[in-house]
């Protein structure tokens, strides 16, 4: 091949590398894009906080009432087996149904209170979610993002804190 030739087919390659280059991003947009922990936002919004405090002394409120029936359980318990020997079959069968009766009960009440609990969770949160769509929206319109992530495995793996909205969505958040 001539060396006029060889010139002519790095030229060509130049200009195709230069063309290849520059179309994308002549024509291409900028894409924005956000992402958001919205587990974290949701737990440090006002919200968020408030709703747990209103869980952690349902849990202490049940924790304590719990308690008072396990120790009513145990000191018919305790009493059966100290007293057991000396007792007429007659109470020793009402203190055993008494016993049976009082487990029961707990368990009930551990069942019952669960379920509270986690409707308490579950309204809570849905409430505040109800907050958060109109919050991702402004924030979505006003920042001009094409695109908002949540922030969670798998999902987004990696990102800049530039791209970070969470404190911004917290603070809409505070504002409702």
């Amino acid at each position: 091949m001539s060396h006029v030739a060889k010139s002519f087919r790095h030229l060509v390659g130049l200009c195709l590398f230069a063309l290849l280059t520059a179309l994308p991003s002549a024509y291409a947009q900028t894409q924005k894009i956000g992402v958001v922990d919205l587990d974290f936002a949701v737990l440090n919004s006002n919200a968020g906080k408030a709703l747990q405090k209103k869980l952690d002394d349902f849990k202490s409120q049940v924790n304590s009432e719990g308690q008072k029936l396990t120790d009513g359980a145990l000191s018919v318990q305790k009493e059966l087996q100290e007293k057991a020997a000396s007792m007429s079959e007659d109470k020793r069968s009402e203190l055993m149904k008494k016993l049976d009766d009082m487990r029961v009960a707990l368990k009930r009440f551990e069942t019952d209170k669960s379920k509270e609990g986690k409707s308490m969770q579950a309204e809570g949160l849905s409430s505040i979610e109800r907050k958060l769509a109109p919050v991702l929206e402004k924030i979505q319109k006003e920042g001009d993002f094409d695109l908002i992530l949540n922030r969670v495995d798998g999902l987004v793996l990696a990102s800049h804190q530039r791209v970070d909205l969470t404190q911004r969505v917290i603070e809409e958040l505070n504002k409702m």
